[in-house]
């Protein structure tokens, strides 16, 4: 991030941003801290729960991969993509953390006393942040049937990954990481598939995340943030923000990802109509 970049307009539309998904997105981590319910998940459901978080990307590591990366096979398991993001002091952003460490306090008691390491954020350029990765392998042992899954060409484009992987490990669909980018679409704000050479640092973008708690060679347990889906903000939505003020079990579960469906207002003024799913998937195949 350049010193021309303004910090203080990327805090306060993040701030905006933040207090106004929070209105319509009950999973948004910002939210939780105040309604904390939405953690409950006493209704049965076998659908795993997909989070939401916004802010400033501090650094990333996203495909492409174009070149083979010169490792030991025993190190293909760590490959991974991330996306680390900031609220750059925005006081909402920090709510999203308080709701992180809160899961993890929910996750304690599954696990014997003192085996859980407390999960923190960490510090970058003096702010506040929070990674989220997501590998590109699971061992082909730990894979159910028909789990493995073709790289995209976006991420893949010369098979590099394909090759690194053999007959040891697959991309699965618990591997896989969906991008969009914002659009204005007759006067809606609106997402459509994007590409991941798309993002870069300084963008502010939407987060879609799940937790899980995996065992390392120690025999301690972390809470890791799963990369699921990153969207970035239209370009003429992060820019009426960043000149404003602000004001405000042993079978796999299911999750909802992504955000095909997040339609937002009608920036004329007139809510129009939700599109039909269909239509919107028309649409995104020109991306």
């Amino acid at each position: 991030m350049d010193r021309f970049y303004d910090k203080e307009e990327a805090a306060q539309a993040i701030e905006l941003l933040i207090k106004e998904r929070c209105g319509k997105d009950a999973k948004h981590l910002s939210r939780i801290p105040k309604d904390p319910d939405v953690l409950d998940g006493s209704d049965g459901s076998q659908e795993e729960q997909v989070f939401t978080a916004t802010g400033v990307i501090i650094a990333q590591d996203l495909p492409p991969v174009a070149r083979e990366s010169r490792i030991s096979k025993d190190k293909i398991r760590f490959l991974s993509q991330y996306v680390r993001i900031s609220g750059m002091g925005s006081i909402a952003f920090e709510d999203t953390i308080i709701a992180l460490k809160g899961i993890q306090q929910l996750g304690e008691r599954e696990f014997q006393e003192g085996d859980l390491e407390e999960w923190t954020q960490f510090t970058m350029q003096g702010h506040d942040v929070i990674e989220f990765s997501n590998r590109y392998f699971t061992p082909r042992s730990q894979a159910i049937d028909g789990d493995s899954v073709r790289f995209p060409m976006d991420v893949d484009p010369n098979g590099v990954p394909q090759k690194m992987a053999g007959t040891q490990w697959i991309h699965a669909e618990d591997n896989e990481v969906r991008y969009y980018r914002g659009v204005i679409d007759g006067g809606k704000k609106r997402y459509m598939v994007g590409k991941p050479q798309t993002f870069r640092v300084g963008d502010i973008v939407e987060i879609q995340t799940s937790m899980v708690f995996v065992k390392d060679k120690r025999g301690l347990v972390k809470m890791k943030t799963i990369l699921r889906a990153i969207a970035l903000k239209a370009d003429r939505d992060r820019k009426q923000y960043m000149g404003s003020t602000p004001t405000t079990s042993s079978s796999r579960m299911k999750r909802k990802i992504g955000f095909e469906d997040d339609e937002e207002e009608d920036l004329t003024g007139h809510r129009g109509k939700r599109r039909e799913e269909e239509r919107a998937e028309e649409t995104m195949t020109d991306d």
